[in-house]
């Protein structure tokens, strides 16, 4: 089993980080969930990489044919769901306050904040849905710790 873990220090954001994470978005963003190739997980692995230069997948990518596929290999990984892997890598943040290019929740997919909306990775969709953050779960903090993580 690869281990996962909190960062002891999140990984800073990079100083063109705004502009590595739009031409992620314009490369990336816009491309729909494929289990095989981009879930939700190497969806936020990229946005991250983009503006910290630190891969949290790296050497940890499977592809999957299937929900219970993916499934599978989270509970072989020790976490019960997306939100579970995410809580061990990132810091929490209130949803109110999470920013462009953090991490957000929503119909049970994760996906990048790019202001009041998140682009959500969701299974049978051509593209990233636009979820409202009034519809967001849950939200982490990317490059930058928070009080509910300290």
């Amino acid at each position: 089993m690869t281990e996962w873990h909190k960062w002891a220090e999140p990984p800073a954001l990079r100083p063109d980080w705004d502009e590595r994470f739009t031409a992620w978005l314009e490369e990336e963003g816009s491309k729909p969930h494929d289990w095989e190739g981009n879930h939700c997980l190497l969806h936020v692995a990229g946005a991250i990489e983009a503006q910290t230069g630190r891969d949290f997948a790296k050497g940890r990518r499977r592809k999957f044919k299937s929900a219970a596929g993916s499934k599978r290999y989270l509970s072989e990984l020790g976490f019960k769901s997306v939100a579970a892997l995410l809580d061990s890598i990132l810091d929490p943040v209130d949803v109110a306050f999470a920013q462009r290019g953090d991490i957000a929740l929503a119909h049970d997919g994760a996906g990048v904040v790019i202001g009041g909306e998140a682009l959500i990775l969701v299974h049978g969709h051509d593209a990233p849905v636009r979820v409202p953050r009034s519809d967001w779960k849950k939200a982490w903090a990317v490059g930058r710790r928070t009080e509910a993580g300290a």
